[in-house]
């Protein structure tokens, strides 16, 4: 996983107990898949208070904008289908528009709990995303899908 420190992510959220699902590819890999990724993809819950510590957790990680310049964040700052943050733990995505998904709530259901160095942290299933990679309808996503599907038949064997 180059350019990620996962460890440090998620110390940060859970410290400020942000409502999280580790979706895309560190999902994928996490759920066993042998991909790579060079970021990690988040959906979250939209929520004031929710933002308001998501924010608090990612200033600790000193955020900076894709030209390098650091910000300082609030729970204004997450808004639109998605947003990328450039932290000393690696690139973060915040996922506001989920496809195959109606609402966090639901994605929160669908997730499994993975404990990463004694923190337990909710990760999308195969099982959403699936429903998530079905439904973009984008090309790019076909191999993961084939890899998906190929890890929920050996579960099920």
């Amino acid at each position: 996983m180059p350019d990620i420190e996962l460890l440090a992510l998620v110390q940060a959220l859970e410290e400020f107990g942000v409502r999280y699902v580790v979706i895309g590819g560190m999902a994928l890999l996490l759920n066993g898949a042998g991909v790579t990724t060079r970021d990690v993809d988040l959906s979250i819950a939209l929520d004031k208070s929710n933002l308001q510590n998501l924010a608090h957790a990612l200033n600790k990680l000193e955020p900076r904008l894709r030209n390098g310049q650091p910000i300082v964040l609030d729970e204004k700052a997450f808004g639109g289908e998605f947003v990328t943050f450039f932290t000393r733990a690696g690139v973060l995505q915040i996922i506001n528009r989920l496809t195959g998904i109606q609402s966090f709530d639901e994605l929160e259901k669908l997730s499994t709990p993975m404990e990463i160095h004694g923190i337990v942290v909710q990760v999308a299933s195969l099982q959403a995303l699936e429903k998530m990679k079905e439904s973009t309808g984008r090309e790019k996503d076909i191999p993961h899908l084939e890899i998906i599907r190929s890890l929920i038949r050996k579960r099920k064997t």
